[in-house]
């Protein structure tokens, strides 16, 4: 199991909220992110996938966050995202358990490219 001092990161979860419909005027209502769930993680991001070209970042960015398990935190989908260390990263994998108790959760991560 990860201890405590590890997860030292804190990840605010977000979710979707409302249908993307019409205002009483007949304008566009956008859909809004709502925060879902903010707790301590383990951010691993994966060495040596991003490229700078003419002053721009190119290409994905893909880690791994693991964090404890939780009733809430099971119900994390790929549907929602996270931001972390400033950063909105998408989620490419839903909440996979690390140990029979479920007590802790790893959870696939993407940033960059078309995913923001």
């Amino acid at each position: 199991m990860t201890r405590a001092g590890r997860l030292r990161e804190r990840a605010r979860f977000q979710r979707l909220s409302g249908t993307g419909g019409t205002d009483r005027f007949g304008n566009s209502d956008a859909a809004a992110w709502g925060d879902l769930l903010t707790v301590w993680g383990d951010l691993r991001e994966a060495p040596g996938k991003e490229r700078i070209a003419a002053g721009r970042l190119e290409g994905p960015v893909q880690a791994t966050l693991r964090i404890r398990g939780t009733g809430q935190a099971i119900t994390i989908t790929a549907a929602d995202r996270v931001v972390i260390r400033g950063n909105t990263w998408a989620i490419v994998s839903e909440p996979i358990a690390l140990d029979a108790r479920k007590q802790l959760l790893e959870i696939g991560l993407e940033r960059g490219g078309a995913v923001e």
